[in-house]
């Protein structure tokens, strides 16, 4: 998985196998975790994300009880008046964003069935297929497969309001002989 668009191009249903081995070979997911990373599914570059407490920069902090094996940690000291709001004794903010939080791995138990599940859906494979192929729970296929149309549907809804049906040597075939 050296270049992303050479994967692109080449993956596709029979060629899968090929960079995500089945889990009895690859039993913690790590061709899944590391592609999620190199391609940008999850943030793992500078700058840091802003702590959602105190808005100062976070530092990275391995946490190997977490999905992606890191966690963004704020360590910024907070003044005694804050302190004294939250009813809290440490000097220190302590707040933690996970790696996975505001993306398409948001409490995933599992990211290689979380790819493989969006890439069949994309495949147009039924939903019934899809839970005996992965082995993934039925609660799960349904709700990636519910979460990959709503996806769909917000940007075609977008796609449409920027290029209208029609207008001057358009879509020809809408025209009447």
């Amino acid at each position: 998985m050296h270049d992303l668009k050479t994967f692109y191009h080449h993956v596709s249903l029979g060629t899968w196998g090929w960079f995500f081995k089945p889990s009895f070979l690859d039993e913690r997911r790590i061709c899944a975790r590391v592609f999620a990373c190199v391609s940008g599914l999850v943030h793992m570059s500078e700058p840091a994300p802003h702590c959602p407490r105190c808005n100062v920069p976070m530092k990275v902090e391995v946490d190997r009880s977490v999905l992606f094996g890191w966690r963004y940690r704020c360590l910024a000291r907070m003044s005694e008046a804050e302190r004294r709001r939250r009813k809290v004794t440490s000097r220190l903010c302590r707040a933690s964003v996970s790696a996975a939080t505001n993306t398409w791995f948001d409490n995933c138990r599992d990211v290689g069935d979380a790819l493989y599940l969006t890439f069949i859906w994309s495949c147009r494979v039924p939903v019934r297929q899809a839970i005996r192929d992965s082995g993934a729970s039925e609660h799960a296929a349904v709700d990636l497969y519910s979460m990959c149309r709503e996806v769909a549907e917000v940007v075609m809804t977008n796609e449409i309001k920027d290029h209208p049906l029609g207008g001057e040597g358009l879509y020809s075939l809408l025209r009447p002989c």
